[in-house]
C-alpha cells in the first residue's frame, strides 16, 4: 500500500509574527523622531518671535576710538580775505603797499583729548571735550595779490627797490597776524563747538545713543 504525503501551505503564524515586529519597529522609530519634528516646528516659531521682537532699536557698541574717527568732520574751515595796508615813511617820502590777502584758517575739536563715559541703562554717552582751538592758519600766496605798490615824495627818485621789498614783507606779516586774529574770534570758536556737537550727536544717534557733551574751557 503506497503512502501518499500531502504538502499543504506553510504555517501562517511566522508571517504574522514578522508583520507585528515590523509594525512595532516602525512605531518605535516614529516615537523617537517626534521630538525632532515638534522641536523644529515650535523652535522655528520661537525664533521668528525673537526676530520680530528685535525690531525695537537698542544701543549698539560704541568706543572712544570709533568717535575719534570722526575727527575730520569736526573741523571748521574759515575762508579769509582782507585788504592789508602797509607803508614805510622816510624824511622826504616813502612807499605804500595795499595787499589783498587771501587764506584759510581751520578750527577743530581735538578728539584725541576726549574722554568717554557710558550709561548703558539710560543709553547715554557723556563725552568730555577740550574747547575747540585754531589748528592752522595760512595765506594763499597764489590767491593773494598786490593791489597797490607806490612810492611817494622824493622816494620817487631814489635808486633800487629796497623800499618796495620791505613794505611787501610788512604787508605779508600783517596779513598773517590778521588771519590769526580772525580765526580766534569768539563767534568762530562757538561755530566750531556747534559743529562738533551736531556731528557727534548724529554719529551716536545712528547707533542708538544719546549724547551729553561736557566742555572743558
Amino acid at each position: 500500500m503506497n503512502e501518499t504525503t500531502t504538502q499543504g501551505n506553510p504555517p501562517r503564524r511566522p508571517r504574522r509574527l514578522l508583520r507585528v515586529l515590523l509594525s512595532i519597529l516602525v512605531l518605535l522609530t516614529a516615537v523617537r523622531m517626534t521630538p525632532y519634528f515638534v522641536g523644529g516646528i515650535f523652535g522655528a516659531g520661537r525664533g521668528s518671535g525673537s526676530e520680530s521682537g528685535g525690531t525695537s532699536q537698542t544701543a549698539g557698541h560704541i568706543t572712544l576710538e570709533a568717535i575719534q574717527e570722526t575727527a575730520d568732520l569736526v573741523v571748521v574751515r574759515l575762508p579769509f580775505q582782507q585788504l592789508i595796508t602797509s607803508r614805510i615813511d622816510g624824511y622826504s617820502g616813502g612807499v605804500r603797499c595795499v595787499l589783498m590777502a587771501s587764506g584759510t584758517a581751520m578750527i577743530a575739536t581735538d578728539l584725541e583729548r576726549a574722554s568717554l563715559t557710558l550709561d548703558e541703562d539710560r543709553e547715554l554717552a557723556v563725552l568730555s571735550l577740550a574747547a575747540p582751538e585754531v589748528i592752522t592758519t595760512g595765506l594763499d600766496h597764489k590767491q593773494s595779490r598786490i593791489v597797490l605798490l607806490r612810492r611817494f615824495g622824493l622816494w620817487h627818485f631814489a635808486p633800487g627797490t629796497t623800499g618796495e621789498g620791505r613794505v611787501v614783507e610788512i604787508a605779508l606779516r600783517d596779513a598773517q597776524d590778521a588771519i590769526n586774529s580772525y580765526a580766534g574770534r569768539d563767534e568762530h570758536i562757538l561755530r566750531a563747538r556747534l559743529r562738533a556737537e551736531a556731528v557727534l550727536e548724529t554719529f551716536l544717534a545712528e547707533r542708538g545713543w544719546r549724547l551729553k557733551i561736557e566742555w572743558r574751557d
